[in-house]
C-alpha cells in the first residue's frame, strides 16, 4: 500500500511543522538565559531545518 499526501494533509503537516518551529524558537531565549548554550544552538538549528 502506497501512502500519499493529499493537498489537505500536506497543508496540515506544513502548518504543524511551522507551529512546532515557532514554539522551539520561543524556547531559545530561556535556554540561553539559563546558560544552556549548546541546547539553545541545537534548538535553533532544528527550528530552521
Amino acid at each position: 500500500m502506497k501512502n500519499e499526501l493529499t493537498n489537505e494533509n500536506y497543508d496540515a503537516l506544513s502548518k504543524y511543522r511551522q507551529e512546532r518551529a515557532h514554539e522551539t524558537l520561543a524556547e531559545i531565549p530561556f535556554l540561553y538565559e539559563k546558560g544552556f548554550y549548546n541546547t539553545a544552538t541545537n534548538r535553533l538549528y532544528y527550528a530552521c531545518y
